[in-house]
């Protein structure tokens, strides 16, 4: 009787453990905005992204995950709409007939602007000059890997403002 009891705690421990780590693998963004100047006819307005707590460096040109989807975007005044902000059509991407395999599931990201057959739904799509799927404790290895910096996230004018007159300088 004791061992059959003792089997029984196991096995739900072992249940216990198989549940905490898969919560701990799912994916959470929010979406928020900031505010600069507000009420005045300078109000901007800053997108921002947090990925299971953590904020999102502004890296990358679009950002999905299960058919939503956020894109970066760029002021070309002192006010306007900038950062993250939410697409309105949903992101569904393409399909390919490759597997996943288990080094690049080791690795936690993999570039591709196709999903491969396997990939697990918790990652999430990111595109810079070039795309990935990645699993979401991997993203600041990806930039790190990849140098994907502010500077490559677009070509458009920023301006920058001095006290005389505005300075346009492409990054």
């Amino acid at each position: 009787m004791v061992k059959k009891t003792n089997i029984v705690i196991a096995a739900l421990t072992l249940l216990l453990f198989n549940a905490c780590v898969t919560t701990s693998t799912t994916t959470h963004i929010n979406h928020h905005l900031t505010y600069t100047a507000k009420g005045t006819r300078s109000e901007a307005q800053h997108g921002h992204l947090v990925l299971n707590g953590k904020e999102l460096p502004w890296v990358f040109n679009k950002i999905a995950h299960n058919g939503v989807s956020y894109s970066m975007r760029y002021k070309k005044h002192a006010w306007g709409t900038d950062g993250y902000q939410r697409d309105t059509t949903p992101f569904e991407p393409q399909v390919t007939t490759q597997m996943i395999t288990k080094q690049i599931l080791k690795q936690g990201y993999y570039i591709n602007n196709k999903y491969l057959k396997g990939t697990p739904k918790n990652w999430i799509f990111v595109q810079w000059q070039k795309s990935a799927f990645v699993h979401p404790t991997k993203i600041y290895y990806l930039i790190k890997e990849h140098k994907i910096s502010q500077k490559q996230k677009s070509n458009q004018n920023i301006l920058h403002f001095n006290r005389k007159k505005p300075i346009i300088r492409k990054q």
